[in-house]
């Protein structure tokens, strides 16, 4: 049986959505949906606050919706003078393409938290497993017989999932979310990594020295390279139980041009950014302790909100509902709950 939603103004968790209903009536809000061509922008900001409000409290969206027509107050809260159909609200959210919404998601993130300036000092990056609501007994097929269907099997380290994989990059210091990329949920961790990085540079996120950290399933000789080299970064990833550090080292070659073409400044500075690295490594309950924010973001978008068994089955659906809560997220985290008591206090709420 699914409760009523019955608003008390007092009460804190509606404090908070009245808050998350200010933020998305801003105009710079209104600015990045119309330049994602998300209009009519009004009507946009209307289906964004049903959207999140119906995240914020875990209910359907079509049972938010009615719950909105029976009562006054929590129109009132939401500073609706009409509500739309079910079918008005699926029908808008149908018509704009992932990519524009993704777009749009990102510049409203980016007007709530300012500009970034020169980059990010410490970046944590993480993935999580986007599970569907699928009968898994009658979609027992391998990924090589799903080839007519987006979604993939994949393993988050617990248990098998069918649906697809996030991944998400955090400022460490802010807890602003900077990335959010899906892929199919059978690639690893491990063949994504630069494809992160690329998009976190492409940003201007990433700055020299910039340091990454990331899990284990990132881990390989190419991606402590590839950063230091290509994108002049500092990748602080687990080590696997079969990776030494002094094996690590050996692996990690200045670039060659940098002799051919007597680059001083360059071979001193690549040697600073693997000092860097290795004292990193080596504080390695630090390093659980800053990834462990980010898997508190994620338990709040599982758990406490609204991401853990997804009922949409097309890559464009799903990410446009994933990206909503990353919206949401964003806005929480912009309100002050960041820390972990915080955050894990809204994820049980």
């Amino acid at each position: 049986m699914k409760l009523p939603v019955i608003v008390e103004f007092r009460d804190g968790k509606f404090k908070i959505l009245r808050k998350i209903v200010k933020k998305l009536e801003k105009d710079e809000v209104k600015v990045a949906l119309a330049r994602n061509r998300i209009k009519p922008v009004d009507e946009s900001v209307v289906m964004l606050k049903i959207l999140l409000a119906s995240l914020f409290f875990k209910l359907e969206l079509s049972y938010f919706v009615e719950e909105l027509k029976k009562r006054h107050k929590l129109r009132k809260l939401l500073n609706l003078s009409e509500v739309p159909d079910i079918k008005e609200v699926y029908d808008f959210m149908a018509k704009f393409g992932e990519e524009s919404f993704r777009k749009a998601i990102e510049q409203i993130i980016n007007s709530l938290f300012g500009k970034i300036g020169r980059g990010c000092f410490e970046i944590v990056i993480d993935t999580s497993g986007i599970d569907l609501d699928l009968n898994k007994q009658k979609h027992r097929k391998p990924n090589e017989e799903l080839k007519d269907k987006e979604y993939k099997w994949g393993f988050d380290g617990n248990e098998f999932f069918l649906g697809f994989k996030l991944a998400f990059a955090m400022d460490y210091k802010t807890k602003r979310p900077l990335l959010f990329l899906i892929f199919p949920a059978n690639t690893s961790d491990c063949q994504i990594y630069e494809d992160v990085l690329e998009d976190l540079k492409r940003r201007s996120f990433l700055k020299p020295k910039t340091i990454v950290m990331a899990d284990k399933g990132f881990c390989s000789y190419y991606n402590y390279n590839v950063a230091l080299k290509k994108y002049r970064v500092v990748s602080v990833i687990w080590l696997k139980e079969n990776m030494s550090m002094s094996k690590l080292l050996s692996m990690i070659s200045t670039p060659l041009t940098y002799f051919l073409e007597n680059k001083i400044k360059d071979i001193i500075y690549f040697k600073k950014l693997v000092k860097i690295l290795v004292s990193y490594l080596k504080r390695g309950d630090e390093l659980k302790s800053k990834r462990s924010d980010v898997e508190d973001l994620f338990k709040l978008g599982k758990r406490g909100l609204f991401m853990d068994k997804i009922h949409r089955f097309t890559r464009r659906s799903v990410a446009k509902f994933v990206y909503a809560n990353v919206l949401l997220i964003a806005i929480l985290t912009r309100l002050g709950f960041r820390e972990k008591r915080a955050l894990q206090r809204l994820a049980e709420w």
